[in-house]
């Protein structure tokens, strides 16, 4: 299952529903040198140190997905 909005892979996690594929349900980016990540450890970059901004949350393609 891919995201509707990054297209990046999906996966399902019991307890929290689909989630981007490093682990986090919000993709996070910094202002400040560009990064981006879901990894749900992560409030500060970890290149800059600039604290991090919600992007989106992982919203389930499932036209392209196959559909559950």
């Amino acid at each position: 299952m891919q995201c509707s909005i990054c297209g990046q892979e999906l996966i399902f996690k019991r307890g929290k529903g689909w989630v981007h594929a490093d682990g986090g349900l919000v993709m996070k980016y910094c202002p400040a040198c560009g990064w981006k990540g879901s990894s749900p450890v992560f409030l500060i970059c970890p290149v800059c140190g600039y604290p991090l901004r919600d992007d989106h949350v992982a919203v389930p393609d499932y036209e392209k997905g196959g559909g559950k």
